[in-house]
């Protein structure tokens, strides 16, 4: 499923009073995130992901994302069974006279779609031991 949510960032949304936009997503895993930033705020725009708890994109904690038309795009391995299912943007900026959106986009995998990097865990595991049982006959 694919969550389409926009941060709207005026001018008064500095960093200490940024603008704060609830993320509910449905049970599964967050695989992808694209973060697009609108022509014309000149890298001044910052945005980042969070649960309750931490920040989770970037995951360097003393890192921020900021561009200007570009979209940021982060593969991620993100279970709600882990992280929870509510996040928050924060987006703010540092000197922008206009109003600017940033739209962020979570793709997640449905907890009944099959996961594929299980799945390959499980065959590389069974080649694994397909191989020491054949080592074991020469």
């Amino acid at each position: 499923m694919h969550y389409v949510y926009e941060a709207i960032v005026l001018a008064a949304n500095i960093s200490t009073n940024n603008t704060e936009v609830d993320v509910k997503l449905t049970a599964g895993i967050i695989k992808h995130v694209s973060i697009l930033f609108p022509p014309g705020c000149a890298r001044l725009v910052k945005c980042s992901i969070w649960n309750t708890a931490e920040q989770l994109l970037p995951s360097n904690p003393e890192a921020i994302y900021g561009e200007d038309a570009y979209a940021v795009e982060i593969d991620c391995y993100l279970p709600t069974w882990i992280y929870g299912n509510q996040f928050y943007i924060l987006a703010w900026n540092i000197g922008t006279v206009y109003k600017h959106v940033v739209r962020v986009m979570f793709d997640v995998q449905d907890v009944d779609e099959p996961d594929m990097a299980l799945a390959v865990q499980t065959l590389y595991k069974t080649v694994e031991s397909l191989t020491k049982v054949l080592k074991g006959f020469y």
